[in-house]
């Protein structure tokens, strides 16, 4: 590379043009960029012009130590770390990308730290960054960029969550090439980098990473070792995980795979225990670890939940078994647990969804209808079909908007929130909804695709992308809180009635495959095959009597694929038409004398 720090690079022009906003490099080429004076003098350079370029580099506390580089990168002006010592102090928590070297000067550490997304990683202060480089063992680090720019990609994947929720582009950033050979055999195994401080009576699964033979990390979450400890420390249960004793001691837990080993020392110590959970919902169908938490050194860890003696209120409710709690029955009850000194108490709701999709809300009462003054005689009109109206007459106004809002909590734990509207001659700029998760600080506001007037249209919540955890109990209920329309103001006539119809307002339950409310109602819809192969033309639908039937196909996104009306049929077996279907998930509408039921179909 023909650039380099201190010294003189002698260079030619090539061309002279404006800064579109993004400039390629060429092999063999530098781009340079002026703003101000520096950019008086660039224009004022033609091709072939010959000029020569100094990047003088060098440390304000040695200087003339350094005299060139193969590579330089600039950071920020805040010191993280200096000599082992934490530097400079920025006390807010903001996304960080950071580099750090070993004492030795033989590693360097790249760090990226997530922030400013509400209920998962608020960022880091500097003083912060500057004891996560202290452990992993670091004796100088400095800050880079932040904010949305903190992004990290390995093998081409973002491993990390940028605060834009998306990748941003930038101009630059640290690229890091092996040139190993390709090798997947684990060689040397290694603990995450931090003391072991772990609390009594806590249930622990160490986080180990895999290397190859030449460092590389073949898998950072590696889970195929069999673990061991000091026996007077404490045991590893039938899951692989560490379970300590109540007593304070000092021990080793050891991480074996294929002949190769790795050990870390443990301090077992007490510590107060407090509920993570206040309150669970249980969908009957999910069981339960009941969480006692402990805090050591700002690191939260969960106990083993059946060492602790449990007691239930109502065991008609819900059962418990070696502290893992499963709903039995629709209701609320109270789990009680005791520990040497410790008590706590879980309030424990049981609902359990009894159909594939169940209206969310019936639209009957509870609704706050808001507008500005461009609207008129705003108004909720629910229907027998599970349809509701949202009507209106447009006044005049700029920038009119109706906003239907009612807080209430989403039935037990859905998998996805789906709502299918036609706008009728309504043309929106824009449409926006709120939820919010219960371990989330605040609530989230997502943007509606383009809605075409006089359209169905359907949008859907998934719980997986919604929450920064599904699994997360704590997260339910999930909470409606409005929705909001904003109208297309020179798309209205003032005097005129408008109408959007709300069609579909539900909740997807994915455990429940038939909506129906019992297993021998199921029975007597039996759908077969189910999965069905790819290239069939029918899957078949058993009629245990005699009933009038049709049966519609539908996506998951709710868009009618096939319908067909079958009329009276006999007790037997009747065919449902797939041929045009693609490899996927479908929901099947089976109508019985009126009564309608769902199957999900699966094709392969």
């Amino acid at each position: 590379l023909f650039f380099g720090a201190n010294k003189n690079i002698v260079c030619v022009v090539d061309s002279v043009f404006a800064n579109p906003g993004i400039s390629p490099i060429p092999e063999q080429r530098a781009v340079l960029y002026g703003v101000g004076t520096a950019e008086t003098f660039l224009k004022s350079l033609s091709a072939g012009d010959e000029l020569t370029v100094f990047l003088g580099t060098d440390l304000a506390s040695t200087p003339g130590l350094l005299t060139d580089f193969k590579e330089q990168m600039g950071g920020s002006d805040h010191i993280i770390l200096k000599n082992g010592v934490p530097a400079d102090v920025w006390d807010e928590e903001h996304p960080r990308t950071c580099m750090g070297i070993s004492q030795d000067k033989t590693k360097v550490y790249l760090m990226v730290v997530d922030g400013r997304r509400a209920g998962y990683s608020a960022g880091a202060t500097l003083s912060v960054l500057g004891d996560l480089f202290l452990a992993i063992g670091a004796y100088d680090a400095v800050n880079l960029d932040g904010g949305g720019s903190s992004a990290m990609v390995i093998n081409q994947q973002i491993v990390n969550r940028p605060s834009d929720n998306k990748e941003r582009a930038v101009g630059n950033g640290v690229l890091v090439i092996s040139k190993a050979p390709i090798d997947d055999v684990t060689a040397r195994l290694e603990f995450e980098p931090i003391h072991y401080i772990l609390p009594s009576y806590c249930r622990f699964i160490p986080q180990v990473t895999a290397y190859n033979q030449y460092g590389l990390i073949v898998n950072p979450d590696f889970k195929d070792y069999t673990l061991s400890c000091s026996p007077e420390i404490g045991y590893i249960d039938e899951s692989n995980a560490f379970v300590a004793y109540g007593n304070p001691g000092h021990g080793t837990i050891t991480a074996t795979y294929n002949g190769i080993s790795v050990t870390k020392d443990v301090t077992i110590q007490e510590t107060d225990f407090a509920m993570r959970l206040d309150s669970v919902i249980l969908d009957g169908y999910e069981e339960y670890p009941i969480e006692i938490s402990a805090i050591i050194d700002d690191k939260e860890f969960v106990l083993n939940p059946s060492t602790p003696q449990w007691e239930v209120t109502d065991p008609e409710i819900c059962g418990i078994s070696n502290g893992v709690l499963s709903g039995l029955k629709n209701g609320v009850t109270t789990v009680t647990g005791k520990l040497d000194d410790f008590t706590g108490s879980l309030k424990v709701k049981v609902e359990i969804p009894q159909t594939h999709i169940q209206q969310a809300d019936q639209f009957t009462s509870g609704w706050e209808l808001t507008s500005i003054s461009a609207i008129n005689d705003v108004a909720l009109t629910p229907h027998a079909n599970g349809e509701t109206n949202l009507e209106y007459t447009y006044k005049s106004g700029r920038q009119p908007y109706i906003q239907m809002a009612k807080t209430f909590s989403f039935y037990s734990i859905p998998d996805t929130f789906r709502i299918t509207l036609n706008t009728g001659d309504t043309k929106c700029s824009k449409i926006t909804m709120s939820m919010k998760g219960g371990l989330m600080s605040t609530s989230q506001i997502m943007e509606w695709p383009a809605v075409n007037p006089n359209e169905d249209f359907t949008y859907e919540v998934a719980m997986n992308d919604f929450l920064d955890d599904k699994e997360d109990l704590g997260n339910y209920p999930v909470q409606f809180q409005y929705l909001k329309f904003f109208l297309d103001a020179s798309s209205q006539t003032a005097g005129q009635k408008y109408k959007i119809r709300i069609k579909n307002f539900d909740l997807v339950y994915d455990k429940v495959t038939l909506s129906v409310p019992n297993i021998a109602l199921a029975s007597a819809l039996r759908v077969f095959p189910n999965p069905v192969k790819a290239g069939e033309t029918d899957v078949y639908l058993q009629i245990e009597e005699p009933a009038e039937i049709s049966v519609q196909v539908y996506d998951l996104n709710g868009k009618l694929l096939v319908s067909k009306n079958y009329g009276k049929c006999e007790s037997g077996i009747i065919a449902i038409p797939i041929s045009s279907l693609q490899p996927g998930n479908y929901l099947l509408n089976i109508n019985k004398d009126g009564k309608s039921d769902v199957a999900k179909l699966i094709i392969k």
